[in-house]
C-alpha cells in the first residue's frame, strides 16, 4: 500500500496542468486519472471510501467529493495557491481561531477530548446540539410530525411546508436532510435530479469478548472494494478498534471492543434481515454479522473460531440467508 502510495504521489507531481477532467466523473476515474493506477483505486482508495461515506467509489462524484481540489487539480501551483477559500471555509477558520485556546485545552487532556466523547461516545454531540437548540427560545422543535409536501412560491420567494394533517406553513429556508428520492416525492417530482440521487444505508454493530487484547495496537482497518464477496459474507465495510480508542475506560470494563461498519452500497438490491425470533440458547456468528444496533456480548465458541452470542436479538449470517430463500 506504501508502494503504491508513494508511486501515485509521484506520477501526480509530474503530471502536466490541464491533463485532469474539467467535466465531472466519478471518484475512481478521477483517482486513476491522476495516479494511472485502477489497483490504487481497488485496494486503497475504496477502502477510504467505505470509512467516509459507505458509497462506491465509481459511483461518488469527484466534483462533489473533493471540491476546490477538483478544479486545483487543473491549474499551476501557484493558481492553485491564489484560488483561496470558499465563504464557509473562511467562516470555520475565523471561528476556529477564535476558539483556538479551547480547542488547545481541549486536545491537551488524557484522552484528547477532541476525539474521545466520554462513556456515551460519539452520540454525545447530537444530544448536547439539541439541548443547546430547545434552550434557545427562538428555536422551536417538533418531533412525530412528518411532511408530506414541500412547495416553492416563486412570486414571494418562500418555501411551502405541509404536514400530515394537512396543515400548511410558509418558511424563508428549508434543509431537507432525507434521501434525494424522497425528496423528490416530497416536492411532487418538482425537482428532478433528486429523482435519480442515490443514498445508502450503513448498519452499525458493537461487539464485546472478555478476552484483552484480541486486536492490535491501532484504529481499526477498512476494507476495500477488491475484496471477494466470499471472503466478506457479511458485507462489513470496516472494523473499528473501540478498546484501543477508549484506553483508560476498556481497563475498567475489561475484555474487547470492537464497532463494524456494514452494508453501505453493498446494501444495493439486497433485501433488509428479517429480524429474528428472539432465542435463550447462544447461536454462533462471526465478528461481523447482522444484528441490532445494540451491543452484542460475545464468548468464544469451544467448537468454532467464532463468537458464541448471548444476545437474543441478534441474527447470523446463516440464519439471514435462509430467510431471504424462504
Amino acid at each position: 500500500m506504501l508502494k503504491g502510495g508513494l508511486w501515485w504521489t509521484l506520477k501526480w507531481r509530474f503530471r502536466r496542468p490541464g491533463w485532469f477532467p474539467k467535466d465531472d466523473v466519478s471518484l475512481g476515474e478521477y483517482v486513476e486519472r491522476a495516479s494511472g493506477s485502477r489497483q490504487l483505486v481497488e485496494d486503497v482508495a475504496s477502502a477510504g471510501v467505505h470509512g467516509i461515506w459507505g458509497g462506491d467509489i465509481d459511483k461518488i462524484s469527484a466534483m462533489s467529493a473533493l471540491g476546490l481540489h477538483f478544479q486545483s487539480a487543473n491549474l499551476t501551483y501557484g493558481q492553485a495557491e491564489d484560488l483561496g477559500l470558499r465563504v464557509t471555509e473562511q467562516r470555520f477558520v475565523s471561528q476556529f481561531l477564535q476558539d483556538r485556546p479551547y480547542v488547545k485545552t481541549m486536545y491537551a487532556l488524557k484522552p484528547p477530548a477532541l476525539v474521545n466523547f466520554g462513556k456515551f461516545g460519539l452520540e454525545s454531540l447530537p444530544i448536547a446540539l439539541a439541548n443547546s437548540l430547545e434552550s434557545d427560545s427562538r428555536v422551536e422543535m417538533r418531533l412525530g410530525n412528518p411532511i408530506s409536501g414541500i412547495e416553492y412560491d416563486p412570486s414571494e420567494r418562500k418555501v411551502k411546508i405541509t404536514d400530515s394533517n394537512q396543515q400548511t406553513e410558509v418558511y424563508d429556508k428549508v434543509i431537507s436532510t432525507t434521501s434525494g428520492q424522497h425528496a423528490y416525492q416530497l416536492t411532487g417530482g418538482k425537482l428532478k435530479h433528486l429523482q435519480d440521487s442515490e443514498s445508502v444505508n450503513i448498519m452499525t454493530v458493537n461487539l464485546w469478548y472478555p478476552q484483552e487484547t484480541l486486536v492490535p495496537p491501532g484504529l481499526g482497518y477498512l476494507i476495500p472494494k477488491s475484496c471477494p464477496p466470499e471472503l466478506n459474507p457479511e458485507r462489513a465495510l470496516g472494523v473499528f478498534f473501540d478498546s484501543n480508542v477508549a484506553e483508560q475506560q476498556q481497563r475498567q470494563e475489561g475484555g474487547t471492543k470492537v464497532f463494524v461498519l456494514m452494508g453501505g452500497h453493498q446494501y444495493d438490491g439486497m433485501e433488509p434481515p428479517r429480524r429474528p425470533r428472539p432465542s435463550t440458547r447462544p447461536r454462533p456468528c462471526s465478528t461481523a454479522t447482522w444484528a441490532s444496533p445494540s451491543t452484542c456480548r460475545a464468548t468464544p465458541s469451544p467448537s468454532s473460531p467464532r463468537a458464541a452470542c448471548r444476545s437474543t436479538t441478534l441474527a447470523t449470517t446463516d440464519a439471514w440467508r435462509a430467510s431471504r430463500t424462504s
